[in-house]
């Protein structure tokens, strides 16, 4: 068995420098991984090894004090003062963000998967002489509270000042009883009017520079680092898929937690946030003239106490201030067996434990911030990218009218799929073995449902189906008899047909998907 190299890891804090000699470079890489939580201190730093270790483990490594600066071959210098990486040789500094597994020839301890993500902020380099290496003493930057700002009274001034500033003149003379939308036609070019000052004051907030914010707009600390975040995010919820337990959660009185950058969950959360102060700033700016700004503020401020802690989000249990929390903390949202949208088969068979496409988890995609062709909302980091995605727009919206051109005048072809929103082909289903050809029938099965539900009278008949759905997928995971479970959900969509004769073709799809299914098992019986 091939001998691995070793290296000499030194680890630097405010109150010591310690050294592991001879360390193997699985053991490196474990620790390299903790450093994702930006640990400042020793105590930190072995905190963060448990996503990884064991606490015996953890003891079984023969650190020792290094009172004397001396010489090394092979060394790697792990500084958390200075927040920087310094290592004799570059191929102790490894891909950042990058998943490595334990060489199976060699004994390691810990995890057999670890997920390197340096934070961004964090300096790595490669020197010939360690000596050299103390003498970089470089200014760190000191954390900032930018949420302070973000989501105090700053935000309720700002939007205050913003709204009282306008020429009330220049405004609509009534408010409509609902700002997002009117079913009522007579009341939609209302609710467009106070759309567009919405938006005005919205983005002004975001896009002007503060002193408070070190001469940054708001929109900067949406985005600084973002993606980093996103993607711990994601390693997070793959190591909880491969170990079947969570990961640490980030300790609330970290660093990191503090005074970390923001995820996309919080960057959707606080757009909403924005938006529900400037609603209710219209709400009630009839009453504060423009030298009462202090008492404006002070009513925005409670606003913006109570949405956090009670406020609802569109398909989301939880308040936004625990969306926050769990992401600051480092914890993905596991979806549980209960989902938000419960009878969707498309979720059942990706959720829970049983699932061949192992745990799901909950967050948002933020589409709908892009829907004002605003830069100011986008998740894009600089103006540059947005504007490219927006000319990547407009010429596939030209292409696509280009070519559609004439078949918009033609009628529909007879032979065209009945399915509207399930694009996934029998042949593809069939390549791809048992679990894509239930997944392709879920989200056809997904189509019909959501057509389903336009009956009012049809609740009962859903139930049955996602039942004989459910059923049938476990005949697939569980070995059991695949044909019963077919025939049983072949009876429940025919009955669907002969109820709601309109369901009949997709019905009449599903069916014939579920014998062809049930005809292959057979031949491999």
């Amino acid at each position: 068995m091939a001998v691995p190299p070793t290296v000499t890891i030194v680890l630097r804090d405010e109150e010591r420098l310690i050294y592991l000699e001879d360390a193997i470079e699985w053991q490196l890489l474990l620790l390299l991984g903790a450093l994702s939580i930006s640990p400042r201190s020793f105590d930190d730093f072995t905190d963060a090894c448990t996503r990884y270790l064991l606490p015996e483990e953890m003891t079984t490594m023969q650190w020792k004090h290094l009172k004397i600066p001396r010489s090394f071959e092979e060394w790697i210098l792990i500084d958390l003062v200075q927040q920087r990486i310094v290592a004799s040789d570059a191929k102790w500094l490894f891909e950042s963000p990058e998943v490595y597994e334990a060489d199976q020839e060699w004994e390691t301890i810990g995890t057999s998967v670890v997920w390197i993500n340096i934070p961004p902020w964090w300096r790595r380099e490669v020197r010939d002489d360690w000596k050299t290496s103390f003498g970089l003493d470089e200014e760190v930057d000191e954390p900032f509270d930018f949420r302070r700002i973000l989501f105090g009274r700053p935000l309720a001034q700002g939007i205050a000042k913003r709204v009282l500033a306008i020429d009330r003149d220049k405004l609509p003379d009534s408010l409509p009883r609902n700002f997002e939308y009117s079913e009522e036609e007579s009341e939609q070019d209302l609710v467009e009017k106070w759309h567009a000052w919405t938006i005005q004051v919205h983005a002004d907030w975001l896009m002007t520079p503060r002193p408070d914010l070190e001469g940054a707009c708001p929109r900067f600390f949406l985005h600084r680092y973002r993606e980093w975040k996103e993607m711990e995010l994601q390693f997070r919820g793959h190591q909880w898929s491969l170990l079947r337990r969570p990961p640490t959660p980030l300790a609330t009185d970290s660093v990191l937690y503090q005074f970390g950058p923001m995820g996309r969950d919080e960057v959707v959360i606080y757009f909403e946030l924005c938006r529900a102060v400037v609603r209710a700033a219209w709400r009630t700016f009839a009453r504060y003239p423009s030298d009462q700004l202090e008492q404006f503020t002070d009513e925005l401020e409670l606003y913006i106490e109570d949405w956090l802690q009670c406020g609802e989000l569109d398909g989301e249990a939880n308040s936004p201030w625990e969306v926050i929390d769990s992401e600051r903390r480092l914890m993905p949202r596991a979806a549980g067996k209960v989902h938000i949208d419960c009878d969707c088969p498309i979720c059942n068979m990706t959720q829970g434990e049983d699932s061949p496409f192992g745990l799901a988890f909950l967050g948002f995609d933020g589409h709908h911030l892009s829907l004002d062709d605003e830069f100011a909302f986008s998740l894009h980091e600089n103006l540059e990218d947005w504007k490219a995605e927006q000319l990547e727009y407009e010429q596939f919206s030209d292409a696509m009218d280009f070519q559609l051109g004439d078949a918009g005048q033609s009628e529909e072809d007879e032979f065209s799929s009945v399915w509207k929103s399930s694009y996934v082909s029998d042949e593809a289903a069939e390549l791809g073995g048992p679990q894509v050809s239930m997944l392709t029938l879920a989200f056809r099965l997904s189509e019909l449902l959501d057509d389903l539900h336009d009956h009012n009278d049809s609740e009962s008949e859903a139930k049955s189906l996602n039942g004989s759905f459910e059923n049938l997928r476990q005949s697939v995971n569980l070995g059991g008899d695949f044909s019963l479970a077919a025939t049983d959900m072949i009876d429940e969509l025919e009955r669907i047909a002969q109820r709601y004769p309109e369901l009949t073709p997709k019905s009449a799809d599903l069916q014939s998907t579920l014998h062809q299914m049930s005809r292959r098992r057979k031949g491999f019986e």
